[in-house]
């Protein structure tokens, strides 16, 4: 029989407007777009765990699939909302992930509650940003479920968002989750960029995921950061470029070690949000 390891997500999450309880619209402007921020090193990497004592049994390298449902809609005044239905046979571990450029909620929510979602009544929900992006943890047992959105925004507003599996590794990889050496949100206006260093090391896996409301982002070496900066050319590795609401993710970051930075600009002629996460996994 297969092992799996599976472990639960930290929760971070921005407030772009504070309520008590889970509302229905607001009727105020959009919040002004966040400055401009320059990224926090991430903090020093945690020791390692002790490894289980090695096998001398082949190791295997699985590809983690942990894509579920995403949804990225664009929104042109307040109430309009989106649900998914889903419908799960057993309990399930996920990770639950929003963006949004202004106010928004983006739920997990029963049969019972649905109606009072489509119809801007306040609603009970499993997991919930309310009027928040980040990303949280979300355990859900066996039955029928809706993911929405509702925009509670005065004027346009992008959202995306994702539930995806928490990624599992059967034994036989002999792979073991160490910490989340990343997770990190960031809105930026108009020619915003962020600029976020992390470092490869031998003897780990590192598992890239998050979604953005409209940034091009890349992963570059550490020498073209300079050019990145003041825009000038700069060398990407094409493996981890994207320019669509899904970025970046999911991505294993395949590289050799040293240093480099996930980099992510904005340029739009509008306030963007984004959220990722970087897992990191040791081997044994």
């Amino acid at each position: 029989m297969k092992h799996h390891l599976i472990r639960r997500y930290l929760t971070i999450s921005l407030s772009v407007c504070s309520l008590t309880f889970i509302a229905g619209l607001c009727t105020t402007d959009p919040d002004p777009a966040p400055q401009n921020k320059t990224p926090s090193t991430p903090s020093t990497p945690s020791t390692p765990s002790t490894p289980s004592t090695p096998s001398t049994t082949q190791r295997t390298t699985t590809n983690p699939d942990t894509h579920f449902i995403d949804l990225r809609k664009t929104y042109s005044k307040n109430g309009e909302w989106t649900v998914q239905e889903f419908t799960l046979s057993q309990t399930t571990n996920f990770v639950f992930r929003a963006a949004s450029q202004y106010k928004a909620q983006t739920a997990i929510i029963g049969e019972s509650e649905l109606n009072n979602f489509k119809t801007n009544n306040s609603f009970r929900a499993f997991a919930l940003f309310d009027n928040q992006y980040g990303t949280k943890s979300a355990t859900l047992g066996a039955g029928k479920y809706y993911i929405g959105i509702r925009n509670t925004s005065t004027a346009g507003n992008i959202v995306s968002l994702e539930l995806d599996f928490t990624i599992s590794l059967p034994a036989s990889d002999r792979c073991q989750f160490n910490d989340y050496y990343i997770n990190d949100l960031k809105a930026l206006n108009k020619g915003g960029k962020l600029w976020q260093p992390f470092t490869i090391q031998t003897g780990f896996r590192y598992f890239f995921d998050g979604c953005n409301t409209g940034f091009d982002t890349y992963i570059i070496p550490e020498n073209q950061l300079d050019n990145y900066k003041n825009g000038r050319q700069f060398t990407t590795f094409s493996d981890y470029t994207d320019g669509t609401g899904a970025a970046p993710g999911l991505y294993e970051i395949k590289l050799p070690t040293g240093t480099y930075y996930f980099v992510a600009a904005n340029s739009t002629n509008d306030s963007q949000a984004i959220v990722y996460t970087m897992e990191r996994w040791q081997l044994y």
